[in-house]
């Protein structure tokens, strides 16, 4: 959760705005906490096992493509982020992108990969 926090502050830094998108966080995020494993155990009592992870993958499919659209409109419109991403070089985002691409492929590894032997 620390992540969307530091975005939200960072992207609304010293805007009066602030403070509501601090809020809709906070109230977005209680309302996940509580109705995440309530509606999980639904799914695993009336589903099978694998309905969890198609419902989370909608959801999250959703979710990246408005932040995209959102962000995309937001970020790009002001200058000083946009120059500031311009001034990268491209080892620098090389690096940024590594973690991500390294959790990816351990991902993929350990799913497709062959089952433990004991």
């Amino acid at each position: 959760m620390g992540v969307e926090l530091s975005s939200i502050i960072g992207l609304f830094d010293g805007s009066p705005m602030r403070g509501l998108a601090v809020g809709l966080w906070a109230g977005i995020s209680g309302v996940g906490i509580v109705l995440g494993p309530v509606i999980g155990g639904i799914l695993l009592q009336r589903f099978a096992w694998d309905s969890v992870f198609w419902v989370c993958a909608v959801i999250g499919t959703l979710a990246i493509c408005a932040a995209s659209l959102c962000l995309f409109g937001f970020i790009f419109l002001t200058t000083q982020w946009f120059q500031a991403l311009r001034g990268c070089s491209a080892l620098e985002m090389a690096i940024a992108t590594l973690p991500f691409a390294a959790v990816m492929a351990a991902g993929i590894a350990l799913v497709q990969g062959p089952p433990p032997t004991h």
